[in-house]
């Protein structure tokens, strides 16, 4: 749950669950718990409708049961895997440092994985730098001494 406060706005961010979801944008929230929000904005299941109403997420999803134009969109050859849906992938240091690796897809260093750090709890990210590895995204692991293994 990330909590951004403004002078004359709040905005609430659910990331509990896969892509983020923005769950209050609006006057600030004072001193409220960001989760009471997220259960209080919550969409009622209607009778004879889904079981489980698709989030308004920041990237929507055809793979989230988002039915509208979406927001990350790939396919593999032969049209197989037509909804992917958004995983970021990180691990919390034992420091409260969170560290998570993207792939870069800019021409410097294409596809080279690339680290960013929060000191924040994830409000706030350092600028990503590559870490010398090629191909896919690691799924970091944290180790019981805390060294982070890929």
């Amino acid at each position: 749950m990330i909590h951004l406060r403004g002078r004359v706005a709040d905005v609430v961010v659910d990331t509990s669950a896969g892509a983020p979801v923005i769950v209050h944008w609006g006057a600030p929230l004072g001193d409220a718990d960001p989760a009471s929000v997220v259960r209080a904005t919550a969409r009622p299941v209607v009778v004879g409708g889904l079981d489980v109403v698709a989030p308004l997420a920041v990237v929507p999803e055809h793979g989230s049961g988002f039915l509208g134009r979406p927001g990350l969109a790939g396919r593999r050859q032969g049209g197989r895997d037509w909804a992917p849906r958004f995983a970021p992938d990180g691990v919390e240091e034992g420091d409260g440092r969170l560290v998570v690796h993207i792939r870069n897809h800019n021409k410097a260093n294409h596809r080279e994985t690339l680290q960013t750090t929060s000191t924040d709890g994830g409000k706030t990210w350092s600028v990503p730098e590559p870490i010398g590895v090629w191909g896919l995204p690691s799924h970091l692991l944290r180790l019981k001494d805390d060294r982070l293994l890929m």
